[in-house]
């Protein structure tokens, strides 16, 4: 999850994007440890969580068009960016293996060895190995990003980009109310090649290319302006977060609102991280940035491999989230003072 770095004189205008980014890690944390609901954490989830992962994505794009632009050779910076995130995803795909054949065996207890098999490619292929999906959706958009940066198909890019965008809005918002419509028969498509919209069309490419296009030029936006929209995106959010829980109307409860206000939470949160000039010292700024990988990749095994095994699956969420990231900031800390290469790779830890 983290990117390529610039020089610390390149990289003085950026240093809240490390602090957002932990502050993202820490929101997806609250995702996973949701399975079974709470109203307060599932009101976070809903308002603030679902913006974290675009909002990586975003940064991502910035800082590859950005590397693309400082190389030598584009296309030697590009296969080093992706052979990094190949060997990463294919580590933490390998780990997630046997997880996932377990669950696939337990819900398809009937199934025949070869759809078990079709089931385990489709997961690593194409769905994504669990939570590294987003790994996936990196490589895959950031091959397409390349391409039309190299042929300077920039209104190509900005054409997937709106389109990427709405079919995830159509899919996330919309999926049940559309369900049986010729609309919705695309969402069932994308639910047969991919099960979710966490793939590189609707999330990778709408959202890198984001960043991307900010890297050639940031929006004349006031930081002001971004705060303004962002608040008043996340308020909005909250109010049809309490709407859905008292079920007025079918409306709150059949549409999700929230994935439409968080493409704008997104948005404004890089536009904010990236307008607010704030020196801060270096070590912190690569301390948030290596924490917010090491949280990323280590707190679903703390939720699940160990703490509701031990606890068991109706522990205490707000404990769960507590213990999954201090859990996670001890495994860094360990790895990075014993200085643990293999480890600090596929954390993504310099």
């Amino acid at each position: 999850m983290n990117d390529e770095k610039l020089t610390v004189d390149n990289r003085k205008n950026y240093d809240m994007i490390d602090i957002f980014k932990l502050v993202s890690a820490v929101l997806v944390v609250f995702i996973h440890a949701n399975d079974t609901p709470n109203i307060h954490i599932d009101l976070i989830v809903k308002s603030f969580s679902r913006f974290a992962v675009p909002f990586f994505f975003v940064v991502s794009g910035f800082f590859f068009k950005k590397g693309l632009d400082r190389a030598n050779s584009k296309r030697d910076y590009f296969f080093k960016y992706q052979k990094k995130l190949i060997l990463i995803y294919i580590f933490w795909a390998l780990v997630n293996i046997p997880l996932q054949l377990n669950t696939y065996l337990n819900l398809y207890s009937e199934a025949s060895t070869i759809k078990i098999l079709l089931l385990m490619c489709r997961r690593i292929f194409l769905c994504g190995s669990g939570f590294v999906w987003y790994i996936l959706a990196m490589i895959e958009a950031a091959a397409v990003i390349y391409l039309l940066d190299k042929y300077k198909k920039k209104r190509l890019l900005i054409s997937l980009i709106i389109i990427g965008l709405i079919l995830g809005v159509i899919y996330d918002s919309f999926f049940e109310v559309l369900s049986g419509t010729p609309v919705g028969r695309i969402n069932d498509i994308f639910y047969t090649v991919f099960s979710w919209s966490n793939n590189f069309i609707m999330k990778g490419i709408p959202f890198m290319g984001l960043g991307y296009l900010f890297a050639i030029k940031i929006p004349k936006i006031k930081l002001s302006i971004s705060w303004l929209l962002f608040c008043t995106a996340s308020i909005l959010n909250i109010v049809l977060c309490c709407l859905e829980y008292l079920q007025i109307s079918e409306i709150f409860t059949q549409i999700q609102w929230y994935y439409i206000l968080s493409n704008v939470q997104t948005v404004c949160f890089f536009l904010i991280a990236v307008k607010t000039q704030i020196s801060i010292p270096s070590g912190i700024c690569r301390t948030s940035r290596e924490l917010s990988s090491a949280i990323y990749f280590l707190h679903p095994y703390m939720i699940y491999q160990i703490i509701e095994v031990i606890f068991g699956h109706s522990f205490n969420i707000d404990l769960k989230i507590v213990l999954a990231i201090l859990a996670s900031v001890v495994i860094y800390i360990i790895v990075k003072k014993l200085n643990i290469k293999p480890l600090k790779y596929v954390l993504n830890i310099k």
